[in-house]
């Protein structure tokens, strides 16, 4: 595998044989191809009492995957996580590591990476630190300040597990990565983020902000590169950060409205409907509506990574999603179960959209350059 090249994020080299990965976007294939996955404990409500989190994670940007929480480890869990993760993201790896647990060396998950031809790995017996990224991942997990001394119930386990991995994969900078999000880099962004120049956030700078009535729309390039997942990613990474512009809004409580969105998101995007129907930010003075863009289209700006200023003092949010007729029911269903989801009209801006311009994919460039 070669390495990557001069001036990306360096990546450390594991210390057995190569680990392995199951969703990586092709934005350059040969990094993505080696996961890792492994089995930690959460303690229980009582003495004695573990619950299991199988984990798997993608090597190059640290992102989460796949994972689970179960009351006991088998065989049987870890094959059909596996093959979960496999179809959800729709990548096989070419190489998986893990350590020589029972239900990690078992004949059920062997014979089922000896079916899709993966490449399998294990630490060398009696060595503890052949599993380098998932200790320091399981090592992020249980040093979390919220981190409970003892989960209350599985379901408790289950839901904890949901929101600090949606944290770590959009909120958490990663040191191994060049402190960008694992979701940033697994997606495609990261060296986007990295050419943006430096933000104004100087106190005339805001103050102008909160006077002035902003409206934005901003295109994210959704072509054959990026999966409609790799396309939710973005999206919500500009929601998130613009809402985080204000200090009396939380960004993660952005990213947990993206989240909790992000299944009919995809299906919005995957059927088209947002290169129609945008979905629209309301905050305080921003008011943006976020469309998708294919195609050669896709080929300009990079200025939709940046938040949309305006939102500094804003005191208020809410996500208005499209409810085109063949989803209405469907949209309807995850507005209802989240406070900062609409399917509302949003109200009517004030100014004169303004069109930064769509995401520029580079891997799409070259492609449309060289079948010219």
């Amino acid at each position: 595998m070669k390495s990557p090249p001069a001036g990306r994020f360096r990546r450390a080299t594991p210390s057995s044989s190569a680990q392995h990965h199951f969703q990586k976007l092709p934005i350059d294939a040969s990094f993505h191809v080696q996961d890792t996955r492994d089995i930690t404990k959460l303690a229980g409500p009582e003495k004695g009492v573990w619950y299991c989190a199988y984990v798997i994670i993608d090597i190059f940007s640290r992102y989460v995957v796949g994972w689970t929480v179960e009351r006991a480890e088998s065989a049987e869990r870890a094959e059909e996580l596996i093959r979960e993760t496999i179809a959800c993201n729709q990548i096989v790896p070419e190489h998986v590591h893990a350590d020589r647990g029972t239900a990690m060396t078992s004949k059920k998950v062997s014979q089922l990476l000896i079916d899709l031809g993966v490449t399998r790995s294990h630490s060398r017996p009696g060595v503890s630190n052949d599993n380098p990224y998932s200790e320091s991942h399981f090592k992020t997990v249980k040093y979390a300040p919220d981190y409970p001394e003892r989960f209350d119930s599985l379901a408790h386990a289950r839901e904890w597990m949901a929101g600090f991995l949606t944290y770590y994969n959009h909120t958490h900078r990663h040191s191994g990565i060049g402190y960008h999000t694992p979701a940033s880099v697994h997606f495609g962004t990261a060296e986007l983020v990295r050419e943006q120049p430096p933000r104004c956030t100087t106190p005339s700078r805001r103050r102008a902000s909160r006077r002035c009535p902003v409206r934005r729309a901003r295109q994210v390039a959704a072509s054959p590169m990026r999966s409609a997942s790799g396309t939710w990613a973005v999206i919500s990474d500009l929601v998130a950060d613009t809402v985080a512009q204000s200090s009396a809004l939380s960004r993660d409580e952005a990213v947990q409205a993206m989240s909790a969105a992000e299944a009919i998101g995809r299906m919005l995007i995957a059927a088209g409907h947002l290169q129609q129907h945008p979905i629209t930010l309301v905050a305080g003075k921003v008011h943006c509506e976020i469309t998708t863009v294919s195609g050669t289209a896709a080929l300009t700006l990079e200025e939709n990574l940046n938040p949309v200023p305006g939102a500094a003092g804003a005191d208020d949010f809410t996500i208005h999603l499209p409810s085109p007729a063949p989803l209405q029911e469907q949209v309807k269903a995850v507005v209802d179960g989240h406070a900062r989801l609409s399917d509302a009209v949003p109200p009517a801006p004030e100014t004169k959209a303004a069109s930064s311009g769509p995401l520029i994919d580079h891997e799409a460039l070259r492609r449309a350059v060289t079948q010219r």
